[in-house]
């Protein structure tokens, strides 16, 4: 929930308690004292569970440049060029890294294993002319999707959405089998 959803959330209960208060003082008045006891603790309640509430602060770092992202993963395993505009800039390369099981997309590092969805965009309306994006639908909270623009043709970005597909099925397919070595030597 946005923080003006929130705001928008705390304002209507304050409304409705408000109106609840009135209509019960009208009506009945015992009933209006246990009102006035249970609706403002119920209201603190949803309140402090709200604040306890923490956001997951991932481990898995941004880059500024791409030289920044060499040197902290090394060179990649495979390369994307998802904008060739811009492909010796972060926002228009994605990188594939197998050994960390890392997909930097624009800059921003995600664990494989976060992805849950990559999917092709296309922020055109009826009356401006948007390019298609790159986006990775992630189980961060704090980050659940990644976007990278692609440029305006659509062959070339659907291609980009294939390959980025590709290397992250090839990828989860040998930590399966890595995994099973592993369980196997160990028996």
């Amino acid at each position: 929930m946005s923080t003006s959803a929130r705001q928008r959330f705390r304002v209507s209960a304050i409304i409705i308690t408000a109106v609840v208060l009135l209509l019960l003082f009208l009506f009945e008045y015992p009933t209006m004292l246990f009102g006035l006891l249970l609706i403002p603790c119920a209201y603190l309640y949803v309140c402090l569970r709200e604040k306890r509430e923490e956001p997951m602060v991932s481990p898995v770092p941004s880059f500024p440049t791409i030289e920044a992202m060499v040197s902290f993963y090394g060179d990649p395993d495979y390369a994307i060029t998802a904008d060739a505009t811009r492909a010796n800039e972060p926002s228009g390369t994605v990188f594939c890294y197998y050994e960390p099981q890392v997909v930097v997309a624009g800059g921003t590092a995600v664990l494989v294993s976060d992805i849950t969805e990559i999917a092709l965009a296309n922020t055109s309306t009826p009356y401006t002319v948007g390019s298609f994006q790159l986006v990775i639908h992630t189980r961060q909270r704090n980050r659940p999707m990644v976007k990278v623009d692609c440029g305006r043709d659509a062959a070339f970005a659907s291609a980009v959405v294939g390959e980025l597909f590709t290397q992250v099925r090839l990828m989860g397919e040998k930590a399966r089998k890595g995994n099973t070595n592993s369980q196997i030597s160990n028996n």
